[in-house]
């Protein structure tokens, strides 16, 4: 099946095209994306990733390159930055960094002089067009201000004092007509008065030609609460995404299930044999993809063909990207209302077995079992949503959580689906023998 016959599954004439298809048709041409040229350690061509050590920001000579660290983040896992590192080879303390995530830092030396982390691209040959900095996203959530520094050659093209919030502070520029050789500069710091500056940084450069010119730069990083929105990509668009979701929905179209899972990335690793297993004569489908957040399932189920099937039963557990991203357990609780009022719009006669959020790490634990106190509340009197708590499932008899049940401390193991599902298979033949007995059924 190809791209474009998938995504033509899920158009309608409410759903917003493709961003990169407003502005293409040959009116565009994509040069580079921060976000992908950062992914990994193979740096793309043009690419360099800096520090100004020994000099002012924006000045060329004064740039030293970052250093590939790779540093523990979790159990089992490395995250790869590139930053300054001291003398043992780790990062050292309060330097400028980025790191795979799109994470950057700045800050101040001891004499109180500032040091950004930049990212330089170094044109590969002449624009055809106005070069613009496009679909720039800086989400600064922890720090009082950040700045950001935009330099073309040296030259100051942009400057902008991000405040913290959850919501990305959203910024483009036009560069004009580019020469190759050209140096574009994007840097983040410290703000004046600020010890320290940063947060989750996207942006793309994009070649507009015959004085055409970009929309308003897409939010990628931090979506509001209300939006009922896609993943967008690094560079601004949900292509990869809208396919990924139309060959669910050409899945659910062709398997007619009656029990059907709506989620995240813990969703979406389901073994498939186990459920089989469990529930095969529901023909069960897995509708997760993987970073979800509430406000990305929404758009799903609003773009999707849930009314097409004939779903009696659907397990929901979505939030624990949420609670990474800064939203209180009561935010969860209203964004999840909103999602179980949009299926319901779509698929009334199902019944919902909403999910209370499984265990986290030590720095979030206490928050998912206030999100789940709120999540309980969502249950109503007639069982069209019944919660379910399966957290205690997935610990030990000391409350703990172990290495082999969820490996990370956020994604389910084997042995932790095995005991999930033992913990839900009840609930899910209740809700089965319910409708069952409903008059019309």
């Amino acid at each position: 099946m190809s791209a474009w016959l998938v995504l033509a599954l899920v158009a309608t004439s409410q759903t917003p095209l493709v961003a990169a298809e407003k502005s293409s048709a040959g009116k565009s041409r994509m040069v580079a994306v921060f976000g992908h040229a950062i992914a990994g350690k193979e740096i793309p061509p043009g690419w360099s990733f800096e520090w100004n050590s020994n000099g002012p920001i924006g000045d060329p000579s004064a740039r030293v390159p970052l250093v590939d660290v790779e540093i523990p983040s979790g159990p089992n896992r490395k995250l790869l930055v590139r930053g300054v590192p001291g003398a043992d080879g780790k990062l050292a303390p309060a330097t400028p960094s980025i790191n795979q995530f799109a994470t950057i830092l700045g800050g101040r030396d001891a004499d109180g002089t500032p040091r950004y982390a930049a990212a330089t691209y170094v044109m590969q040959e002449d624009s055809a067009g106005d070069l613009w900095v496009n679909h720039g996203n800086l989400l600064n959530k922890s720090l009082e201000l950040t700045d950001l520094k935009i330099h073309l050659n040296g030259k100051l093209q942009l400057e902008k004092s991000v405040p913290k919030g959850r919501t990305p502070t959203l910024f483009q520029t036009n560069l004009g007509r580019l020469k190759k050789g050209d140096a574009v500069q994007v840097a983040v710091g410290p703000a004046e008065g600020s010890a320290s500056g940063g947060g989750k940084l996207y942006f793309v450069l994009e070649e507009f030609k015959d004085g055409h010119q970009p929309g308003p730069p897409v939010n990628i990083a931090g979506p509001d609460l209300q939006d009922s929105v896609p993943q967008y990509d690094p560079d601004g668009t949900y292509r990869n995404y809208a396919v990924e979701h139309a060959q669910q929905v050409a899945t659910l179209i062709e398997q007619q299930p009656e029990l059907v899972f709506i989620g995240d990335s813990i969703t979406s690793r389901w073994p498939d044999e186990l459920l089989n297993q469990h529930f095969e004569k529901y023909r069960p489908v897995k509708l997760g993809i993987g970073g979800d957040w509430i406000q990305h399932a929404r758009w799903r189920v609003e773009n999707g063909a849930l009314e097409k099937a004939p779903i009696k039963v659907i397990v929901l557990l979505l939030g624990t990207n949420n609670l990474s991203n800064g939203f209180s357990p009561e935010e969860i609780a209203q964004g999840m209302a909103r999602l179980v009022e949009s299926i319901q719009e779509r698929t009334p006669k199902s019944k919902i077995l909403l999910l209370g959020l499984l265990p986290r790490d030590a720095p979030f634990d206490e928050r998912v079992r206030s999100t789940n106190r709120h999540l309980v509340q969502l249950a109503d009197s007639n069982a069209n949503v019944t919660f379910l708590d399966v957290g205690d499932s997935l610990r030990e008899q000391d409350g703990s959580v172990s290495s082999e049940v969820m490996p990370d401390r956020l994604h389910v193991a084997l042995p932790g689906y095995l005991r999930w599902v033992e913990a839900m298979e009840p609930a899910v033949e209740k809700l089965f023998v319910e409708i069952h007995r409903r008059p019309g059924s």
